[in-house]
């Protein structure tokens, strides 16, 4: 399987049309990197090295329908149909006149999208929540991690959204997630107009001892605040 069939098999899943684009480019992004460390780290071709990267991502549908989860929501539902009304009302009326009108009405958009931890659905049980909230000022952009959730097979899933002040029109990657200051990427995030993010990441095979996770972006400059650190209790006693 090419990487670009990996890709499409992927996508296919999802839904929620609008973000398909988004997710190719960031899993094209994620395979470049891994070929790019085959290539230098372990000899490969560039074919070999590709189709290496594609065989260690695992299977695109189980994948796909993960991603479906996260992204074919109510909240994004509403965020797509109220912008292509706005682009009508916007046509039909003018633009002058419907400035405060679209701006309201994506501030309308962005309350109703689903932070909570409320039906969401994982690959395995969570045997520990814990609640973030804290926010990440990154330039124009304000990145809150709503959430952390251990699974029973040891992955921890990191919930976060984030919203542009001024006219900021791009969107951020996903955050990375350190365990005791040793970095890893693995995950997904949508991005809808570069105004309203919402998305997760997943760190695989953490385990359920205690840990120190840095979640954001540590290398970001001249950032406000790019990190926040979390205390991972350990996983109690006759848990899975």
């Amino acid at each position: 399987m090419t990487a670009q069939e990996f890709i499409t098999a992927v996508t296919r899943q999802v839904h929620f049309f609008p973000d398909r684009e988004q997710i190719g480019r960031e899993l094209m992004d994620h395979l470049d990197d891994s070929a790019a460390d085959l290539q230098e780290f372990e000899g490969l071709s560039e074919r070999d090295a590709y189709a290496q990267a594609v065989e260690n991502m695992g299977d695109p549908g189980e994948i796909g329908r993960a991603l479906d989860r996260a992204h074919n929501t109510l909240g994004n539902w509403t965020w797509f149909v109220s912008k292509v009304l706005c682009i009508l009302v916007c046509v039909l009326l003018g633009a002058p006149m419907v400035i405060g009108t679209v701006v309201s009405a994506g501030m309308s958009v962005y309350s109703m999208v689903d932070y909570s931890k409320d039906n969401v659905e994982f690959e395995a049980p969570v045997d520990t929540w814990v609640d973030v909230g804290e926010t990440l000022k990154l330039g124009p952009k304000r990145v809150t991690i709503d959430w952390v959730a251990r699974l029973e097979n040891g992955d921890v899933c990191v919930r976060y959204h984030s919203y542009s002040i001024g006219r900021a029109a791009w969107g951020v990657s996903s955050p990375e997630i350190l365990v005791n200051d040793d970095m890893y990427y693995n995950g997904s995030g949508a991005s809808y107009g570069g105004i309203i993010t919402v998305g997760w990441v997943t760190r695989e095979n953490v385990g359920g001892d205690a840990c120190t996770l840095t979640i954001g972006w540590p290398e970001w400059k001249n950032a406000e605040k790019s990190t926040v650190q979390i205390e991972l209790p350990a996983r109690e006693e006759g848990a899975a």
